[in-house]
């Protein structure tokens, strides 16, 4: 049986050699959630009102942070909005202070998905489906799960797909867990908006990008950003990331606010920048480390990925950069 180090090794590999074959002589895009929905500027007000044991790292004290945030489905190519996906969402918070795990930066980044846990939650699985993708397709992939008796991998993989009113509309998750100083926690992002957008009757292929600009257009969005609490390895497990952590077991506890102000979505210049900017689960405090198998080689794929993007820029237009966010 192979170490975790040798299937990262080969997971490293396999997502380099795809995002070669893909993108051959241009930009080379993202592996997966290449799409962008939107990227806009928001607010992370950290809350005054938190228990004094979890005043912890980004959460030491109340404070508003300037924050950039993505939304994307997590397909590796560019598909249309009416095909059923999970929504990633990925938070930059800028000018953060702190001991930092990895890397000298003035962010941090959180990245969350629109469902409570991953439908692969152990690493051996989790690089059996990188391989089948990369050297076969889809299907063979599904087939490959079946024959050798993983049912639940292709069940958990189509019953976590949604197609929903707007992504300011529904819940994210960080799926994986993290320190959060002597705790282990999974993070949560719930929407509270007062506007929320009509579903059309007939889907478009913009239709989240086109609801999602409506509502920015004409009212603020909003979200709280919680926490849930490890309790036990049967419950929350640690080492399987498919298993979710159930509110039943775990309630979530509200850390802080996000607020996303109204503002014009659609140009070259912002469309441009959500292309080449880049979030990190090492790109974090200490305090907030990624653990798990999975977080482990999501940190080490994600690196060499990031390494490996090339980008162009648009003589004609004016280069965005994070400071445009602030």
């Amino acid at each position: 049986m192979k170490t975790e180090k040798e299937l990262i090794e080969e997971m490293k590999h396999l997502m380099l050699d795809f995002n070669d074959r893909e993108y051959k002589g241009g930009r080379k895009e993202r592996a997966t959630h290449v799409k962008a929905i939107g990227l806009v500027k928001a607010k992370f007000k950290v809350n005054e009102n938190i228990p004094e044991n979890l005043k912890i790292g980004l959460f030491e004290k109340a404070k508003t942070y300037d924050a950039i945030i993505r939304f994307a489905p997590s397909a590796s190519y560019y598909e249309s909005d009416a095909k059923k996906d999970y929504i990633g969402l990925a938070i930059k918070i800028l000018d953060v202070a702190g001991k930092r795990l990895a890397f000298e930066s003035e962010t941090i980044d959180f990245l969350l998905q629109s469902h409570p846990c991953m439908y692969i939650g152990k690493l051996k699985d989790f690089r059996d489906m990188i391989y089948m993708l990369n050297k076969t397709n889809p299907f063979l992939m599904v087939m490959y799960f079946l024959v050798t008796g993983r049912f639940s991998i292709v069940k958990n993989f189509e019953s976590g797909k949604s197609l929903p009113s707007s992504v300011l509309d529904i819940s994210y998750w960080s799926q994986t867990p993290y320190k959060f100083g002597p705790y282990k926690v999974k993070y949560k992002i719930s929407p509270t908006s007062q506007f929320k957008s009509e579903k059309p009757k007939k889907l478009t292929k913009t239709y989240l990008k086109d609801a999602m600009a409506n509502h920015l257009q004409n009212d603020t969005a909003s979200f709280d950003f919680s926490i849930q609490l490890f309790d036990d390895e049967k419950t929350t497990p640690i080492e399987d990331a498919a298993i979710e952590w159930k509110e039943q077991v775990t309630p979530a506890i509200k850390l802080a606010e996000i607020t996303i102000e109204k503002q014009q979505l659609n140009s070259v210049e912002r469309d441009e920048f959500q292309k080449e900017i880049s979030f990190d689960l090492t790109n974090t405090l200490e305090a907030h480390e990624p653990i798990g198998p999975l977080n482990r080689a999501r940190m080490e794929v994600y690196k060499n990925l990031a390494n490996n993007r090339q980008s162009k820029t648009i003589g004609k237009h004016k280069k965005l950069s994070i400071n445009d966010f602030r």
